[in-house]
């Protein structure tokens, strides 16, 4: 049974895909549950003030937020949940402009979180992509490196999420702090999740969830992951960005986090010599120059 008096407010970021986002916005206000919705406009040039703003006019539940500079997708999001969480809300509901919502993947949401009495510390969609398939980028962990396979139970306990349909408590972003905004792209939603679940750095730590029966659809342009080896040379750079965010993110998890850095990155500078039709010797260096990065790398978490 759904509690209609919990308070609940959606933050999407967007960039530059204004029909991806008229979708997405379109799809949450179709639900069975519709939530207020805070967009977080990453200076678009393609429209989207134009449309956020008219569409606000008609709307008291829509706001939006237009940055001067691109904030990338770390700093939208560390912007987005401090602007929620200064708010009277119980929940807020996180996702990218590309993330298309059936119309309950809100209410299985609330009926987990009901029937679990809000002891969770987040819940996070089922995320398939454009073909029904689930989506790679988005499959939640338990652990390090064990990366869940049960897409049919209930609920499947998990310690990783992506920003993907992810909902929380506003209580807890106060307790563990924004995303970091530094990471600029990459990782920041597992390591923010992360806090959420792990009791070395949380003592308030709860388990956090996949929820099988609220599904949504990612429309991102590919269903192969993040992966350094198929990527295209105008996208190499930002690659750093992960292998250093990983550093941060996974050091907390101790020696099992250490060894998983070294084998995962030695496995991926052995697939860029096996499999990578160009670009060999910076697709190394960048995985090498991010690693040795990440373990000089300690900003500081914000709290709203």
């Amino acid at each position: 049974m759904i509690d209609n008096q919990k308070k609940i407010i959606t933050v999407i970021v967007t960039y530059n895909r204004i029909n991806l986002l008229k979708e997405c916005i379109t799809a949450i206000l179709s639900s069975t549950v519709v939530p207020d919705i805070l967009v977080v406009n990453n200076a678009s040039t393609d429209g989207t003030k134009e449309y956020l703003d008219e569409i606000i006019k008609n709307n008291k539940n829509i706001f939006a937020q237009h940055m001067d500079t691109n904030l990338n997708g770390a700093g939208g999001y560390n912007y987005g949940l401090k602007a929620a969480s200064k708010k009277d809300y119980d929940y807020i509901w996180l996702m990218d402009d590309d993330t298309i919502v059936n119309n309950d993947s809100l209410e299985q949401l609330l009926n987990v979180a009901n029937e679990l009495n809000d002891d969770f510390g987040f819940l996070s969609s089922k995320v398939l992509w454009l073909d029904g398939s689930i989506c790679k980028t988005n499959v939640q962990r338990k652990k390090v490196a064990r990366k869940i396979r049960d897409f049919n139970s209930k609920l499947v306990n998990v310690d990783f999420a992506s920003f993907v349909s992810l909902f929380v408590k506003r209580n807890d972003v106060l307790k563990v702090g924004l995303p970091i905004k530094e990471f600029i792209i990459w990782t920041d939603d597992l390591e923010w999740t992360r806090r959420l679940t792990l009791k070395r750095i949380n003592p308030d730590a709860k388990k956090g969830y996949l929820c099988n029966d609220s599904i949504v659809t990612h429309k991102c342009k590919n269903n192969f992951g993040v992966t350094i080896v198929k990527d295209t040379s105008d996208r190499l750079d930002r690659y750093e960005y992960i292998y250093r965010n990983d550093v941060v993110c996974f050091r907390r998890e101790g020696i099992r986090g250490h060894l998983f850095m070294l084998v995962r990155n030695a496995y991926h500078i052995i697939r860029v010599l096996l499999f990578s039709k160009n670009n060999k010797f910076k697709k190394i260096k960048t995985i090498v120059k991010g690693y040795i990065d990440g373990y000089k790398f300690y900003p500081q978490i914000e709290f709203v």
